[in-house]
This record gives C-alpha cells, structure tokens and sequence, in this order.
C-alpha cells in the first residue's frame, strides 16, 4: 500500500502528469508485479539518479522484505515505478 501510496504522491507533486497506470499482477504464486506509471515530466535518470527520499525510502522497503524495486524514467516521457515483491510465504 505504502509503495503505491508514496508513488502517486510523487506524481502529485513533481510529475504534471494527466495520466497515471497502477498495475498489478499475480503470474505465479511466488511474487506479485506492481507498477506504478505516468506520463508526466519524468526526469533525468543520469543526472537525479532516483535519489530522492521517499523513492530510496520505496527501495528499502521493498528490499527489507526481499523484493526488488526498479525506477525508469524519461525527460518529458514519464516515470515508470516497478516492485516485484515475494509473496507472504517466500518473504524472508
């Protein structure tokens, strides 16, 4: 909830964007994809690198229960935010 939570704040804040995607699958039984996109600004992944502090606070929480957690984004393209997380009885 939080990932998401935090994910459409950012967009609320920095984006400008008119269009936000939240996505979630379930392919196996192993781990749940959630995906967090927009069609705003984005920014420049060389120069701002994903720093911020709720998105390194997404990242420690994602990895604290032994996910992986992914940021791409573009200038004037949008931001795509992606969780892979395990599911409650592969947690570690």
């Amino acid at each position: 909830f939080r990932l998401v939570q935090e994910s459409l704040n950012n967009v609320a804040k920095h984006a400008s964007a008119t269009e936000i995607t939240i996505t979630m699958t379930a392919d196996n039984r192993d781990e749940i994809t959630l995906i967090v996109s927009d069609n705003g600004g984005g920014f420049d992944m060389a120069t701002t690198n994903g720093n911020g502090f709720g998105l390194e606070q997404m990242g420690a929480r994602v990895a604290n229960i032994g996910g992986e957690f992914n940021i791409s984004s573009e200038l004037e393209r949008g931001t795509t935010v992606t969780a892979v997380l395990p599911t409650k009885e592969n947690t570690p």
